[in-house]
């Protein structure tokens, strides 16, 4: 008998999971969130779940001054380019209170470099916090459900700057084509935000692709001059700025520390 009891456990231990106060109840929905991801970046989400406007079904409890809640979910990072799958609940229970999906917002988190400290390696990594957006909305009609997209792209890149401590990096990522180009007017590239139907969620697959370019950028346009043996660092009118604009001093070029040496180009350090 107390064997049976021990397996009867067992099996509601296996079809409900509570995290934290999160039920993944039995009958949760799930969708898979897919694509690729390059090397040396990994993803990290943060999923919303929040209660309808207007329902009046979950009373906030005296100690949670917020239903809203977040799972974050995240990739491991590779050393070369591979792919990603995540399984997500289309709706949680907290305290019996129902919390459909609200949003997926995507960080992209890249690596481009380690140092030391005090004898401890670590990585030099930077994060585009706003390479993906998914908001989720109830569709009335039901027409659009098939014709909604299940496929998206978002183009990372590698910038570079100066800053006190010496040259960094810095991600970001926008919204290209399905040939993967962005536009040329700069004022018309934008991030990847779009909108998926809650009804028609569960079950389907969507595919995020992630691809990184391989030209790198200044960070700040019209601050470096690209020349034959790589980018400058121009002067600007302070030479003690981190940031110096080519115009205003054309030809002239400073030196910058990387990787704990002093360089005059980027990204070879010498001519």
């Amino acid at each position: 008998m107390k064997k049976n009891k021990y397996l009867v456990i067992l099996a509601l231990l296996m079809i409900t999971i509570i995290s934290g106060g999160v039920v993944y109840a039995k009958r949760t929905t799930y969708f898979t969130l897919t694509g690729e991801v390059p090397a040396h970046i990994k993803l990290v989400l943060k999923v919303r779940y929040e209660p309808k406007q207007g329902t009046d079904e979950c009373v906030t409890h005296k100690k949670i001054k917020s239903y809203d809640m977040y799972l974050n979910p995240e990739t491991v990072r590779q050393e070369q380019d591979s792919t990603y799958q995540l399984t997500l609940p289309t709706f949680l229970r907290v305290k019996g209170c129902y919390l459909p999906i609200r949003s997926v917002n995507i960080e992209a988190l890249g690596k481009y470099g380690e140092y030391m400290l005090y004898g401890k390696k670590y990585d030099k990594e930077s994060g585009e916090r706003f390479a993906a957006g998914i908001g989720f909305y109830d569709a009335r009609d039901e027409k659009l459900l098939d014709k909604q997209p299940l496929h998206y792209r978002s183009l990372c890149q590698w910038t570079f700057r100066i800053m006190p401590e010496g040259l960094i990096k810095i991600l970001i990522c926008k919204a290209p084509d399905e040939q993967w180009k962005l536009p040329e007017d700069k004022f018309k590239q934008g991030k990847l935000n779009f909108y998926l139907a809650r009804n028609n969620l569960a079950g389907q697959t969507v595919t995020v692709d992630f691809r990184l370019d391989q030209n790198e950028e200044p960070y700040f346009e019209g601050s470096w001059e690209k020349t034959p043996t790589g980018w400058k660092a121009c002067v600007g009118n302070e030479e003690n700025r981190t940031i110096g604009y080519c115009d205003l001093a054309p030809g002239k070029y400073k030196t910058f520390e990387m990787n704990g040496k002093i360089c005059t180009v980027y990204p070879n350090c010498t001519e």
